[in-house]
């Protein structure tokens, strides 16, 4: 069934829940870089889990739960770019006024003595 030298590790439904419950937190939390880690980790362990899998009732009920997962992980993907994003712009925005003769004035003339 499976190609030679190919190792399955066993998944628990418990560790996979435990990810899960992970992710989200981790997610609520702002703490994004390791949540997306414990969501992808999450998604594999449940590819991991469908290959053990032989009856097809059940099979489709964890490919859903695999989907709704890989949802998840993408829209947490989305929203770090998007923050991303903003820092960037926000950097780019402070940037030139820092440097700026109007800056440089507005200082000068509220701080002279």
């Amino acid at each position: 069934m499976y190609a030679a030298g190919m190792t399955i590790m066993a998944v628990s439904v418990g560790e996979i829940c435990e990810n899960t419950k992970l992710a989200r937190e981790m997610a609520l939390m702002g703490n994004y870089e390791s949540a997306l880690v414990y969501y992808e980790g999450t998604v594999q362990m449940i590819h991991r889990l469908l290959m053990t899998i032989a009856d097809p009732t059940r099979k489709s009920k964890w490919q859903l739960v695999q989907k709704q997962m890989a949802r998840e992980y993408e829209q947490l993907k989305a929203t770090v770019a998007t923050l991303q994003m903003f820092q960037h712009e926000g950097e780019k925005a402070i940037t030139p006024l820092s440097g700026s003769k109007y800056h440089k004035n507005i200082f000068c003339t509220r701080y002279r003595k």
